[in-house]
């Protein structure tokens, strides 16, 4: 009896595990049913949580991640685990809506392109109807345990102007200028009752340290502004109307002060040609425009009794303006060919002859007419050009101009399409907006290669769109204006894919100016709310 004794010391052991089994199932089948399931149905919540932060954009929304990504990604196509996962997660809960949200994960777009995602009205309530439904399972699990705080947005840029705007409708005139030696110069005129204030403000590249150059108040100019133009590092020129006479005036920087120039109005009925530069200083100390008038232009200097005129020689006309020295005309007649002859000439002084410096020929076109540009100074820092934009009567042709030669580049652009100078430290090319699309048009032998670029979906492209673009030695920048805010777009030269996609700017920005120098690009932009109006930069290093 003593060796059966001995032999069970494990029987009350068993036994009292028994009971414990027994009484826990008890409880748990006493317990109310929400308290039984709620761990098991917070489960999916760091799921849900690891996967709303990976289908969502810079506005904190999954929606916005399509509309602020290029229009032919896939902008969730790197979530797909996670949204498995998350399947997973759902198909071992009791939570009552794993089912639908189950349904939900099963039909978002994960393979689809930003572009059909965002026209497709079916899209973009499968991407809202999810992004709520991770939200909510999400808060959930937060609810039931202590989930990490939501990472606040970083802080904005600090503006480098801010001014009263007391006329938020009235158009704005603004210019920026880059030089060689990665400085820049910019001017702002803003409208007001009784005229308008302009505002300047010098720098370098970086844009940290853009300072302005005049007060808050700026300096007042009695008039309209109808056209404003950075000529140098120290010199602008504001193009000025009161209804009936224009003028031309010259604000020189010196030692950090602006003096206004004071230089007769223009005769009755011109305007300064718009193709290059509205006014330049010759050596000889006389101010030079070219005067359009009706279907002529004629050269222009100022002097003491006001603004005398000169003619071109007969069958010649003048189309450009050149400022930057040395000061340059162009003129534009038809050679024993038929074709059209384009010659720069150079000018110390008004009287000078014109004669040519360079010329050349554009083949198989008789005729271009120059588009409205400022001048501007594009291309490596040991061969600058001058880049200007021609429309034929059938192909277009662009012109650059070298400190020696004449090279036009001819293409085809798009019907009612516009074109502006793309310009930095690389080659300069053009840019063309027609509707639906944005093309870069590069220099290869003698002629434009098309190459199109993929803008993020949210942006709709038109001839008149707010675009700015430029370049530096190693890549590109593109800077335009969506709902969303506005987006700046680069790439590299390797690439030629505009996929680094950065949103700087709020709804209602508008770009104003692309700079490019040797390392970097700088993006200007404006915002004008509630009767201030502020100018931003943001350095692409």
């Amino acid at each position: 009896m003593l060796a059966r004794r001995v032999q069970r010391p494990w029987l009350p052991l068993v036994f009292g595990s028994v009971v414990i089994a027994v009484a826990v199932a008890a409880l748990v089948r006493l317990r109310p049913p929400a308290e039984a399931t709620s761990g098991v149905s917070a489960a999916p919540g760091p799921d849900a949580g690891e996967l709303a932060r990976c289908l969502q954009g810079p506005r904190r929304t999954a929606l916005s991640k399509a509309e602020l990504s290029p229009a032919s990604a896939r902008p969730y196509a790197a979530c797909v685990e996670l949204g498995d996962r998350l399947a997973g997660a759902l198909s071992t809960t009791a939570e009552p809506t794993a089912g639908e949200l189950r349904h939900r994960l099963a039909r978002f777009p994960f393979d689809q392109t930003a572009r059909d995602i965002v026209t497709s009205d079916a899209w973009r309530g499968a991407v809202n109807e999810l992004d709520r439904s991770l939200a909510q399972l999400e808060a959930a699990a937060c609810g039931a345990q202590s989930c990490p705080p939501a990472t606040p947005p970083p802080p904005g840029p600090s503006p480098i102007l801010e001014l009263v705007d007391p006329d938020p409708l009235a158009p704005v005139r603004f210019a920026a200028r880059a030089f060689d030696d990665e400085s820049a110069l910019l001017a702002l005129a803003l409208p007001s009752a009784t005229g308008a204030s302009l505002h300047l403000v010098r720098g370098r590249g970086a844009g940290s340290d853009l300072t302005p150059v005049t007060s808050k108040a700026g300096i007042t100019l009695a008039g309209r502004v109808t056209a404003l133009d950075v000529a140098s590092a120290d010199r602008v020129t504001v193009t000025l109307s009161d209804g009936t006479t224009t003028r031309l005036v010259p604000i020189v920087l010196r030692a950090g002060v602006a003096e206004l120039g004071e230089l007769p109005p223009l005769p009755p009925g011109g305007a300064p040609l718009a193709v290059g530069a509205p006014l330049a200083l010759l050596p000889s100390g006389e101010w030079l425009t070219l005067l359009r008038r009706d279907a002529s232009v004629t050269l222009a200097y100022a002097d003491a009794a006001g603004w005398r005129r000169r003619s071109p020689p007969p069958g010649q006309a003048l189309v450009a303006l050149l400022g930057e020295p040395p000061v340059r005309v162009l003129l534009a007649s038809r050679a024993a060919t038929g074709f059209l002859r384009l010659a720069e000439v150079r000018l110390s002084a008004a009287s000078d002859p014109f004669t040519d410096a360079h010329s050349t020929t554009v083949p198989y076109v008789d005729a271009l007419t120059f588009e409205p540009a400022a001048e501007v100074r594009c291309g490596p820092v040991l061969e600058r050009f001058t880049p200007l934009i021609a429309r034929g009567p059938k192909d277009d042709a662009f012109v650059a101009l070298s400190a020696d030669a004449l090279y036009p580049f001819r293409f085809e652009p798009q019907p009612a399409s516009t074109l502006r100078a793309l310009c930095g430290t690389c080659p300069p090319g053009v840019l063309e907006l027609s509707d639906g699309a944005v093309k870069l048009l590069l220099p290869v032998r003698r002629s434009l290669a098309p190459l199109g670029v993929d803008t993020v979906a949210a942006f709709s492209a038109t001839p008149s769109s707010p675009l700015v673009a430029a370049c530096s030695t190693d890549r590109m920048t593109l800077a335009y204006a969506t709902s969303r805010g506005m987006v700046v777009q680069t790439t590299t030269a390797e690439s030629w894919v505009f996929d680094r996609v950065v949103t700087v700017g709020d709804p209602g920005a508008t770009p104003v100016a692309a700079l490019g120098f040797g390392s970097r690009i700088l993006i200007l932009w404006l915002q004008r709310s509630a009767g201030v109006a502020r100018l931003y930069a943001h350095a692409v290093p």
